[in-house]
């Protein structure tokens, strides 16, 4: 399954700000927003918040990104994020794996999640930029690398899930933020 930068369809999702995340759907994804939003609640939302042993169950769905410079760079691929890419793409800049023109969407959107700073969702189509995109579900969270958490984020946490016996009307075909503020406001 070898998807080349080249290879890549154009396939644009838009980008929606909302007030609040849409019911989770795959079982995955839920562990990992329930780590995350202890570990905001605590005021330690940085990589450290997210050791391997307690994430055991995601751990194949989850990936990590490091803004460096601008870029976005893949820190922690899982198993199952690596083979979806058809690659291992850990330790490579998120331009080397997603081509043109779907890069600059993508990068938009970690943009957008990182200095809002809010939470992400999709779906629908993920690896949407790919020939053949899977139907699923991506949840995409902010990381600091240090207190205090208010501002841009450093870096995102995330997991990507495959559903592929999703009926496409009940997908949600678009990239959606949900800001911070709005997503703490009931706490």
């Amino acid at each position: 399954m070898s998807r080349s930068p080249t290879a890549r369809a154009a396939f644009r999702l838009p980008l929606v700000v909302v007030d609040r995340l849409p019911p989770l759907r795959a079982a995955q994804v839920q562990p990992l927003l329930d780590l995350w939003t202890g570990a905001w609640r605590s005021g330690r939302c940085g990589r450290r918040a997210f050791q391997p042993e307690r994430l055991v169950d995601v751990l194949p769905w989850i990936w990590i990104y490091d803004r460096i410079d601008g870029r976005w760079f893949c820190r922690l691929a899982g198993e199952e994020i690596r083979w979806q890419n058809g690659r291992d793409i850990h330790r490579r800049w998120l331009e080397e794996f997603v081509g043109a023109p779907a890069v600059t969407d993508v990068q938009a959107y970690f943009d957008t999640v990182a200095d809002r700073p809010g939470i992400g969702y999709v779906h629908g189509p993920i690896w949407a930029a790919h020939e053949k995109p899977t139907l699923g579900e991506r949840l995409c969270l902010p990381l600091w690398n240090q207190a205090p958490m208010d501002g841009p984020a450093d870096g995102l946490i995330g997991a990507t899930v495959p559903l592929p016996d999703m009926p496409r009307e009940a997908m949600d075909a678009r990239r959606v933020v949900i800001p911070l503020e709005a997503f703490f406001a009931g706490d």
